[in-house]
């Protein structure tokens, strides 16, 4: 029986012309914080030691006939970073290398300490990425520039 009331109080207070007016909503203030924009740094230009010293890579990462890999790898050496020399090392194909430099290197974007510079090989163009370490430029990483960008 108690439940018969329950329910039928629900039901006649539902029904009622006697409803309650709906609550006004409160605006509830909230403090205006400011969210962080990350942006890029501003490109920078590209320096001509660092054209230059992409330009001197890729004529070492050519392939020269009759080089031994051992050759390729020492050509390359003092160009490159001892990271970047160890997976080219590890995994390059030396054979598989370009086998000419078919234009002018040309600078495709900088920023502070890196750079990277795209050069047209007779395999199209390489984009070279560069670090500078201790004043000089050298090689952290080259891919096709279509991949690259």
């Amino acid at each position: 029986m108690l439940a018969v009331i329950v329910g039928g109080s629900w039901a006649v207070g539902a029904l009622s012309a006697e409803r309650a007016a709906p609550a006004t909503p409160v605006p509830v203030p909230t403090a205006t914080v400011p969210v962080p924009v990350w942006t890029d740094p501003p490109p920078a230009p590209v320096p001509p030691d660092a054209v230059a010293a992409a330009a001197a890579w890729m004529r070492a990462f050519v392939v020269h006939p009759g080089q031994s890999r051992e050759q390729w790898l020492a050509r390359l050496d003092p160009l490159t970073t001892d990271e970047y020399l160890g997976v080219l090392g590890s995994e390059a194909d030396d054979q598989a290398a370009p086998r000419a430099v078919t234009g002018p290197a040309s600078a495709a974007d900088g920023a502070a300490g890196s750079a990277d510079v795209d050069v047209p090989t007779d395999q199209g163009v390489v984009r070279v990425q560069l670090v500078e370490e201790d004043g000089r430029w050298l090689v952290a990483g080259a891919d096709p520039a279509g991949d690259a960008r």
